[in-house]
């Protein structure tokens, strides 16, 4: 059997899979509490601990560990040097995760993991090439180019939310920059700018909020759907941002599929549709171009963690 391990800024997502890629048992504990190292891997341990427990096996049946990280993963190393929206620097994963378990440990990009979970059996399935994003607290990518994943010798490839699209006038990234993707078009970039729009007297709350801290990217989009045109606004302009950063990353490389996951995914056309837009606006030098090739994740939350399974089988 193998362990997926899904790491995110608010959630730690783990799958239990049969050697074949079955998906046997799944469960999913918070991360938004998480201040140390300690902290972490004592989650860690909590949700591989319930995996066992749920299917009534132990760790002498594992064969294997795979885990997707929300930072760069360089090629060669066991320390991960910085997860931004988790907090921490230089987490030693694989020698911890080794002398724990004893069993080969796989780490990747969790965007990478995604990518190749929809390669491997959900959407991007019989495609060469495919660019395969999530979108929740912050955005990253996965880059599958002649049917192998593209990481670079760093590990940055695909980490798109950082490419800067305002850097002269936009927000503060976590990452240190301003006006990266990921403050205009993220999940948390929807919510901050909802909660800007109410600060300044221009909407009221969603019904059955009292605070506007409560605000979150899910009741953005859910509002946009409804109808309601400022809440669209916003879902309008992070669609903005996000197309022109799809425009000017297939200028450099053609994809055949480009698929998008994460939280804001769930929300469907809502969000894609005016993505869609915007790609076809900034791609205007190229006539014959339609952005008919941009969907939502097949697998869902589900992806990366068959993505991590996928390296055993693929490799």
């Amino acid at each position: 059997m193998h362990v997926s391990l899904d790491l995110g800024a608010g959630s730690l997502k783990a799958g239990l899979f049969a050697d074949n890629g079955t998906m046997l048992q799944k469960t999913r504990y918070d991360t938004d509490q998480v201040l140390t190292q300690e902290d972490l891997f004592d989650v860690i341990y909590q949700a591989i601990n319930t995996l066992f427990d749920q299917q009534g096996t132990t760790v002498e049946r594992i064969s294997s560990l795979g885990m997707g990280i929300p930072g760069t993963v360089p090629a060669q190393g066991d320390v991960i040097p910085r997860l931004v929206n988790i907090g921490l620097d230089h987490v030693p994963f694989q020698s911890i995760l080794q002398k724990k378990y004893q069993v080969p440990i796989y780490l990747e990009n969790d965007a990478n993991a995604f990518a190749m979970g929809e390669f491997w059996c959900g959407r991007a399935k019989d495609k060469l090439s495919a660019l395969c994003l999530t979108i929740g607290t912050g955005i990253g990518a996965g880059v599958i180019v002649d049917g192998k994943l593209h990481r670079g010798k760093l590990g940055v490839s695909g980490e798109i939310g950082h490419i800067q699209l305002r850097a002269e006038n936009g927000r503060l990234c976590n990452c240190g920059k301003r006006g990266c993707l990921e403050t205009e078009s993220s999940g948390s970039a929807l919510a901050h700018y909802a909660r800007d729009v109410i600060k300044k007297g221009n909407k009221n709350l969603p019904k059955g909020l009292v605070d506007v801290d409560q605000i979150t990217a899910k009741h953005v989009l859910n509002e946009a759907q409804a109808g309601n045109l400022i809440f669209s606004r916003i879902v309008d302009q992070a669609a903005y941002y996000l197309g022109m950063a799809l425009a000017n990353i297939v200028h450099v490389i053609e994809f055949d599929i480009i698929v998008i996951g994460g939280g804001v995914a769930t929300a469907g056309d809502t969000y894609l549709e005016p993505v869609r837009k915007w790609m076809g606006h900034f791609m205007g030098d190229i006539p014959q171009f339609e952005a008919d090739f941009i969907f939502p994740s097949e697998l869902g939350e589900d992806a990366a963690l068959y993505g991590l399974v996928s390296f055993k089988h693929m490799t």
